[in-house]
């Protein structure tokens, strides 16, 4: 109010939805502007009398963006390839979405003929927008690997326009038993694979990276979504949940629903190996009951309750989903009478408290899990380290360590790749020595509680890629060893990680000489700017 203001409203469908919003929008007579595009022209008249009509690419523009993907800069193509990708090209309709899908599926299908006209016989005659986008990624489905079908379906679990956590959906990928295990690689470097192929083949978008350039999080695009829900529907492996009505008996069932779905009515149907997966998204979901499960849900692999609060610690009676690889829970009070031990199949756990005020209790032996490779729970939670070797093991947050304890020894997680150390007490500089046999760990995190000083362990991981400080009151001075970490690219500095009234200027440079070359060079120009 009062103030000159540019809005751009992108993709208003009705007239209804303008009428619902206009009116938050002062008119200030200052010249403020609101810039509203629509596919449809009834909109356009009704939001103003002359509106603009964006014209569609020509033939020619839209020919470049399918030779420069599918062909790449050098834009050499034979007389054959031509011919039929202009036809091709034509068969998109004028829309960009189309030409990007399209020139996805053709740049991994090896240069053959086949493919390439049975895709323009496909998208000839295809006339109105949906069905040609709908027409396109079954295509895609249809020439993808087998390896990446229920991957690509799998997207179809999430709500519209979800912002999805890579390492969430590929864990959850392992889970579901989609990934194999290829050479040498662990089953989570196959998901990035796959899920690689799958944003090459632009059926994928990149929503986020993070700073070291990988994937964090990514999403599909509304329509490809719509198409990806329809099929695994009509195929009987997904049922969306969101209202009242008794869920369809499918594999996955994805509760968008603010109301608590899982009910002994809804499930009487449903047989004992119908279904596989459920996943709640629904926003302040509250679950007080005690009852949750019922004879259909014995086979579950996938019980995902993150965003569920339940108020009652979880029901006793999930000790007996002895098939369960992903368990994720949000829950207060005690959970030390909870049998871990009997889910001998769980690959991630994820325990958490929705009341930061109540944290968790839980048992001391989760790590003896024999295949769990994935480890979430608060900070504050005690956990020790496992008395037996435990190879599969790659996430552990938290750790909390205490003087009291027994030092940890890290030697019996040879593989951690990411830890997050919460330290409640004084410490000596050698209780974490053992952390230097971590030589795949790449992120590493200390957190401080009421300690008065914190020691930098004597030795650290010596591949570590991330390192985060926070409530470690560090003398500048320590920097010096950090900066001595040959592969650090990344250094997150939190809430009172340092303390001192100066930062000496050689120990920054001489991080800056180790670091340079990997460092955020946005970061690296704020820091030396500051100093």
């Amino acid at each position: 109010m009062g103030k000159k203001y540019l809005i751009f409203l992108d993709d208003v469908w009705t007239t209804v939805a303008w009428d619902a919003i206009k009116r938050y929008f002062p008119e200030n007579f200052n010249g403020s502007r609101i810039l509203v595009t629509t596919r449809f022209k009834k909109v356009a008249k009704y939001l103003s009398a002359d509106p603009y009509y964006v014209k569609h690419q020509t033939l020619d523009d839209h020919w470049e963006l399918f030779s420069r993907k599918v062909f790449g800069q050098s834009h050499c193509v034979s007389r054959e390839y031509e011919k039929i990708g202009k036809r091709i090209v034509c068969g998109c309709g004028g829309l960009p979405l189309a030409v990007v899908l399209i020139s996805g599926l053709l740049m991994t299908a090896n240069g053959s003929l086949e493919i390439w006209r049975d895709v323009a016989r496909t998208l000839d005659g295809v006339g109105i927008y949906d069905d040609r986008i709908s027409k396109i990624v079954s295509l895609s489905y249809k020439y993808l690997p087998s390896h990446l079908k229920a991957c690509f379906y799998y997207f179809g679990v999430f709500p519209e326009d979800s912002e999805i956590p890579v390492k969430k959906l590929i864990n959850l990928w392992v889970a579901e038993g989609f990934i194999k295990q290829h050479n040498n690689m662990s089953l989570e470097e196959v998901g990035e694979s796959y899920l690689h192929d799958l944003i090459n083949r632009s059926l994928v978008q990149t929503n986020d990276l993070s700073i070291d350039g990988k994937v964090k999080s990514c999403n599909i695009h509304d329509l490809v979504h719509e198409v990806c829900v329809r099929e695994a529907i009509d195929g009987n492996t997904l049922w969306i949940i969101k209202d009242y009505y008794a869920p369809k008996a499918s594999h996955w069932l994805s509760c968008q629903t603010s109301h608590w779905p899982i009910t002994r009515a809804s499930y009487e149907n449903c047989g004992p190996d119908e279904i596989h997966s459920v996943l709640c998204f629904g926003k302040d979901v509250y679950h007080s009951k005690c009852r949750l499960v019922y004879p259909c849900l014995k086979l579950l692999r996938v019980l995902d309750l993150s965003l569920v609060k339940c108020s009652q610690g979880m029901p006793l009676e999930i000790t007996d989903l002895v098939y369960l690889r992903y368990l994720a829970l949000s829950t207060i009070c005690s959970l030390y009478k909870f049998q871990f031990l009997k889910h001998k199949n769980l690959v991630t756990l994820i325990v958490t408290s929705w009341m930061e005020k109540c944290p968790l209790q839980l048992p001391c032996d989760i790590l003896d899990l024999p295949q769990l490779r994935h480890l979430h729970v608060d900070k504050r939670c005690s956990q020790y380290l496992p008395c037996l070797v435990k190879k599969d093991l790659q996430t552990l947050y938290w750790l909390k360590v205490a003087s009291s304890d027994k030092k940890p020894n890290f030697r019996f997680v040879p593989n951690l790749k990411e830890l997050g150390i919460y330290i409640e007490s004084q410490l000596a500089p050698s209780y974490l020595e053992s952390l230097v046999h971590l030589h795949l760990l790449e992120k590493l995190k200390f957190e401080v509680g009421r300690v008065e000083c914190f020691y930098l362990p004597i030795g650290l991981p010596p591949n570590l890629k991330k390192l985060t400080l926070r409530y470690t009151y560090l003398p500048w001075k320590e920097m010096d060893t950090i900066g001595k970490l040959p592969h650090l690219e990344v250094l997150k500095l939190k809430d009172f990680a340092c303390c001192g009234s100066k930062w000496e200027r050689q120990i920054v440079y001489f991080m800056f000489a180790k670091l340079e070359p990997r460092l955020n060079y946005q970061i690296m120009k704020a820091l030396k700017k500051k100093l």
